[in-house]
């Protein structure tokens, strides 16, 4: 999750509710942080169901948090392991950053 260094209480709010993850200043943006979450194993814990409560039935980015869930579940599973499902995967995470346009690879 990405905020403005105003939203900065919001980033901090996420990390005190999971108590878990950290927040940076992206590198080249001095007043952008992001708030991030490693591996599968938490953001299944704590992630998803997050979102399943409080956020998908009030939202309008249910097909993006689908995608998402899927990416995360099936990687989390080894599915990315195998040539065609990782293609799969990737044009999945493309539809949620918007490039499936633009890459040509």
């Amino acid at each position: 999750m990405t905020q403005h260094k105003n939203g900065l209480d919001i980033l901090n709010s996420f990390k005190e509710l999971f108590n878990a993850g950290t927040i940076v200043q992206i590198s080249g943006y001095p007043d952008i942080y992001v708030y991030t979450l490693k591996g599968y194993k938490k953001i299944i814990k704590l992630i998803l169901p997050f979102f399943e409560i409080y956020v998908c039935p009030f939202s309008c980015k249910r097909e993006e948090y689908s995608i998402f869930k899927q990416v995360v579940l099936e990687s989390s599973e080894g599915k990315q392991k195998d040539k065609d499902t990782l293609i799969e995967l990737v044009k999945l995470s493309y539809r949620l950053t918007g490039k499936s346009k633009t890459r040509k690879r």
